[in-house]
């Protein structure tokens, strides 16, 4: 819980013109521009407070946004990708900045998140799938190290690391697990 409290210590961030285009004012949105929002719940090993909340995961040509919202609405902390690197943006306007996103949010929150590849895998694509549905959709999949599993439409499960019995090298307390339930 610690981190969820360093992290909304203010309660706004400034604010987005992302949703009316990726660059400007404009209204247009290209193929790739896509926005997620919903539930999350992180659990994990004895040492990792529970956090759960709300997130909002925008994506556009050139760059992608996540916010984190704690339950009551208040901003836990705001994540700018693009490829010049990655940029995480707390509540109290502290800023952090990495040449990747995972790798930042590993240092900020001292746990795993799967930043860079949730939105390959809300749109569907896997390294591998392990199991499909009777009409081909995948509802588990393994991929950089986390286990997806899905139950669509809207309830999505990460866990890391893929292996339940993993060497001693990956020890109890660096297992995580993410949910999401998506918004209709």
């Amino acid at each position: 819980m610690v981190w969820l409290t360093a992290l909304s210590a203010c309660s706004t961030l400034p604010g987005s013109n992302a949703r009316l285009g990726p660059a400007s004012n404009t209204l247009e949105a290209s193929p790739t521009d896509r926005v997620w929002s919903g539930r999350f719940a992180i659990e994990g090993s004895p040492d990792l407070a529970p956090a759960s909340g709300r997130f909002t995961l925008e994506r556009y040509a050139t760059r992608r946004r996540l916010d984190l919202l704690g339950p009551l609405g208040q901003v836990l902390a705001r994540l700018d990708m693009s490829a010049e690197g990655a940029r995480l943006t707390r509540a109290d306007g502290q800023i952090e900045l990495a040449e990747d996103a995972n790798e930042l949010m590993t240092r900020a929150l001292g746990w795993r998140l799967p930043v860079t590849q949730m939105e390959r895998w809300l749109d569907g694509e896997f390294a591998l799938v392990t199991e499909r549905a009777s009409d081909g959709t995948p509802r588990s999949a393994i991929d950089s190290e986390w286990r997806i599993r899905i139950d669509p439409p809207r309830r999505w499960a990460f866990e890391w690391p893929v292996d339940s019995n993993p060497s001693p090298a990956l020890m109890p307390e660096r297992r995580v697990r993410v949910r999401l339930l998506l918004d209709p």
